[in-house]
């Protein structure tokens, strides 16, 4: 099905917007299952003009998705296909955000490869190839890569100068459980082949984060480490060259190693432990989470990576963004490019002559630039200011244009969102300075439980971002709201009994200022009135009823009873639930007795009302 630029259309919407800098264009592919997110994939193939993006689509259910391929062409056109069974069924299956992402490659023929959903299944490969070059119309399982023996996790590809396709993936079978493998097909023979276990140590676990091969057909790998088990903070970033022509693995200086390499193995890292830093701590303090990898001068590696410097910490995303290179005698130029807020697992890394970009996604949600000056500084920019963007991958095209696919995967709910495509060229800058945060962001209460939130205007901004917080989101940002400038106050009228915060950001074309947070404010339910009238009865000689009128705000009612046996103190007292508002005691001794009612919520309860006073006789004894 071909689907043109055409604003509204159900499955895509290729919405070209030219943003402030001078040459960033952003598009709206489709929409996506939330997820559509991971930080070691390769949802992006680029074949000539052509780009292709593979994502999660809606499932049959909130807990599934289906996968589909879509193809860019020169024109902007789009096609897209599912990937589907043997039998022609589309694929469906379980979301495990981090894990079960599709990974797509194009080779020199043509011919779209995806692996979709490894998550250390039995499987073997989760395959599926394209019955037609360049046609993402027919995508179906394939079990010819053989190796089905496999339990597989992290597939990473890339093509080849010379159109082959090349696969590093994470090997958790037989008993060297945890281990890299780098795989190949032949473009000539159409075969599938394993061509080396290129890292491998006992109680470890490898974790694939790139590959790139060069012109002379030497596959560059780069990967990280953990220990025993899967962990989120890894260690030991890794850097190893394979040739296929000749079986060897070497370090960045050339020097032959055996395979598969071990933490032993001298002048793999670019990022080693640092003093403080544990091996075996279990995702608390120093260490790495994810990488990106891209081939300078000479096919030098230069990478990208998030590294937590903290020695405490055990957040998932306090990493900041460091970018390493090789200079042919050393790794140098170790540089921490981002650090002011935390960043998401997602980087991609582009070397153009001498231009050398960093893309990461900061905590807010947005894609962010380093590009290196030629006096060896940094520069920074946004490229996405108004988009919830989560994960990216980034490759470039033989024109130089880098392209950027990115995925929002909650911007539309918490099960749906959206995916942008990005074509950045040489010209990141932009005449429009980026706003300065709203200071101050003021919160507070009136009418007991209507809420203000004021900022001040801010030069520059197009629109304020409003999130807000409380115990009900586990203290989490949530609900972000937009508001169109002049717009520099809202009101919540009736809400409902909390503690929160709000926090404000001034957004334009060219990105978003730091949030600014207000005071912590605090909405309690008014304690409830007295219940009037409340009144007793006596009725079949011995049956006391007691009533009480409801009460608004009231979750629950307490009773208490006073009579000459208790010496006229209240006591005996009983909780009622709301909305009861009666309750009758059968066969009640004879007495004179009182009872009084109050209506309670979390907040506190009303004063006591007091009933009538009622008589239960003695009944006269039969003859």
């Amino acid at each position: 099905m071909l689907l043109r630029k055409i604003l509204g259309c159900s499955l895509f919407i290729s919405l070209t917007m030219s943003l402030a800098q001078a040459d960033v264009k952003i598009e709206e592919v489709a929409y996506v299952d939330s997820s559509n997110q991971a930080g070691w994939w390769v949802p992006l193939s680029l074949k000539g003009d052509d780009a292709y993006f593979a994502f999660n689509s809606i499932g049959t259910s909130n807990g599934n998705h289906k996968v589909k391929i879509a193809k860019r062409d020169q024109n902007g056109d789009y096609t897209e296909g599912y990937i589907k069974n043997a039998d022609g069924s589309h694929w469906v299956h379980n979301d495990d955000i981090g894990h079960d992402q599709p990974t797509v490659a194009v080779d020199g023929d043509g011919y779209v490869h995806v692996f979709a959903d490894h998550h250390s299944d039995t499987d073997g490969f989760r395959y599926f190839r394209s019955e037609s070059p360049e046609s993402v119309a027919k995508i179906k399982r394939n079990t010819d890569i053989g190796f089905s023996s496999g339990q597989y996790t992290y597939p990473v590809a890339t093509t080849a100068p010379d159109g082959d396709v090349y696969v590093i993936v994470r090997d958790v079978s037989g008993e060297d459980i945890g281990k890299g493998l780098l795989f190949r097909w032949d473009t000539n023979t159409q075969i599938w082949s394993l061509l080396t276990t290129f890292a491998s140590q006992t109680n470890t676990r490898v974790y694939p984060d790139d590959v790139a091969v060069d012109e002379n057909g030497d596959v560059h790998i780069i990967w990280e480490w953990s220990y025993d088990h899967p962990r989120a903070d890894r260690h030991y970033g890794s850097y190893v060259k394979y040739e296929p022509d000749t079986g060897k693995t070497r370090t960045a200086d050339g020097t032959e190693v055996a395979s598969p390499v071990t933490l032993s193995t001298q002048g793999i890292f670019y990022q080693g432990l640092e003093s403080g830093e544990s091996f075996t701590s279990n995702n608390v303090g120093k260490g790495l989470q994810s990488a990106k990898l891209a081939l300078g001068e000479g096919n030098r590696p230069s990478v990208v990576y998030r590294y937590r410097t903290n020695n405490t910490s055990n957040g998932s995303r306090d990493y900041e963004v460091f970018h390493i290179r090789w200079n042919g005698d050393s790794w140098v130029d170790r540089t921490s490019l981002f650090s002011t807020q935390d960043t998401i697992a997602a980087l991609g890394h582009t070397l153009v002559g001498n231009r050398v970009r960093t893309y990461y996604v900061s905590d807010d949600k947005q894609i962010r630039v380093a590009e290196k000056n030629g006096d060896g500084s940094w520069s920074h920019y946004s490229i996405a200011p108004n988009k919830h963007i989560e994960r990216i991958r980034v490759q470039t095209k033989n024109t130089g244009l880098d392209v950027v696919y990115a995925t929002a995967p909650t911007e539309v709910s918490f099960t749906e969102g959206k995916l942008y495509a990005l074509f950045a060229g040489d010209d990141l800058s932009t005449d429009i300075p980026l706003p300065a945060s709203p200071n101050p962001v003021n919160a507070s209460v009136s009418n007991g439980n209507d809420i203000t939130i004021t900022w001040s205007s801010v030069s520059n901004a197009d629109y304020y971002e409003r999130e807000y917080r409380s115990a009900t989101s586990n203290w989490a940002w949530t609900y972000r709201k937009t508001y169109t400038a002049p717009q520099t106050s809202v009101t919540y009228t009736n809400q409902p009994a909390r503690t929160s915060e709000y926090r404000v950001r001034a957004c334009n074309d060219t990105g978003c200022s730091p949030w600014n947070t207000s005071n912590r404010i605090n909405v309690s339910v008014p304690i409830p009135i007295s219940p009037n009238p409340v009144n007793a009865s006596v009725s079949n000689g011995n049956d006391i009823t007691i009533t009480w009128s409801s009460v608004s705000n009231a979750d629950y009612y307490e009773r208490e009873y006073r009579s000459a046996t208790s010496n006229w103190a209240w006591t005996y007292r009983k909780t009622y639930t709301a909305p009861q508002t009666s309750v009758t005691y059968t066969n009640q001794p004879a007495r004179t007795s009182e009872y009084r009612v109050r209506a309670c919520n979390d907040t506190g309860c009303s004063p006591w009302n007091t009933s009538n006073r009622i008589n239960v006789s003695v009944p006269i004894p039969i003859s």
